[in-house]
């Protein structure tokens, strides 16, 4: 009982999508500098925007088995035909 009357009083002072959203950024921005280290090691202004595309599909669609993924990716590039 008294752990409940604590995370009402906490949520009355805390908004949690601020905390969720922040969370979501991190989780994403570390993603994309992993890959970007990890890969390829320097990057340019210019593709810089395709570089956030390529990190956000995986991202995205984190749910889903890499199955489950592979089969949305090769549909997506049979449809962007």
């Amino acid at each position: 009982v008294s752990f409940v009357i604590v995370l009402t009083k906490i949520q009355t002072y805390f908004n949690y999508s601020h905390i969720i959203l922040n969370l979501t950024l991190v989780c994403y921005w570390s993603l994309l500098k992993r890959g970007i280290i990890g890969i390829y090691h320097q990057i340019s202004r210019k593709h810089l925007n395709q570089y956030c595309v390529e990190f956000s599909y995986p991202y995205n669609t984190k749910h889903l088995t890499d199955n489950l993924r592979f089969e949305d990716a090769i549909k997506r590039a049979i449809i962007s035909d």
